[in-house]
């Protein structure tokens, strides 16, 4: 796979994303990028090799989103030690599909008020240990709904990783 695997947009290090078709033309894009460069794949699943090739001699973050969260984790995976911290915007039940190979690396789920029940996050969590659940109020599609909201919480835990720390008791972000 050759260098134009991957639509950039924005400058600073990679962040990989694996998203909706639309994201780009989204609020939450554009936040982002003010900081990371987005890549993007130009297919579904892009090949582990390319995205190492990406990440170079740091960390590749990762961001996904609904249907392309166990993607993503697949990825970071596959990274090892290369996988930096990965938010997930809205996983769906991967406790199934994880098993007993669940994901090591640092992880913030992402769940809507108005999606997902409050049973699915603490699947997510006893799944994935090393992760963070955050609720966001009235929400179901985060990107499109609470891009602001999202964009705060996702590039605090990008920059922290493992010093992030949910503020408040609940873990629920009212921004």
């Amino acid at each position: 796979m050759t260098q134009d695997a991957f639509t950039r947009l924005g400058k600073g290090e990679p962040l990989l994303c694996l998203v909706s078709e639309n994201f780009t033309d989204g609020e939450l894009a554009q936040i982002l990028a003010e900081r990371y460069c987005l890549l993007l794949p130009q297919k579904q699943k892009p090949d582990a090799s390319a995205i190492a090739r990406e990440a170079g001699a740091g960390q590749m973050r990762i961001l996904a989103s609904g249907g392309n969260c166990l993607a993503a984790m697949d990825a970071a995976r596959a990274l090892g030690d290369k996988a930096g911290p990965v938010v997930l915007l809205s996983p769906p039940n991967i406790e199934n599909a994880v098993g007993n190979d669940a994901p090591k690396f640092q992880t913030l789920a992402l769940f809507g008020t108005r999606g997902a029940p409050v049973a699915e996050a603490g699947a997510f969590k006893r799944t994935v240990s090393a992760s963070h659940i955050m609720y966001v109020f009235d929400a179901v599609d985060l990107e499109r709904e609470r891009p602001q909201a999202v964009a705060e919480a996702a590039l605090d835990f990008l920059a922290r990783s493992e010093g992030f720390l949910v503020n408040n008791l609940d873990g629920r972000l009212f921004a």
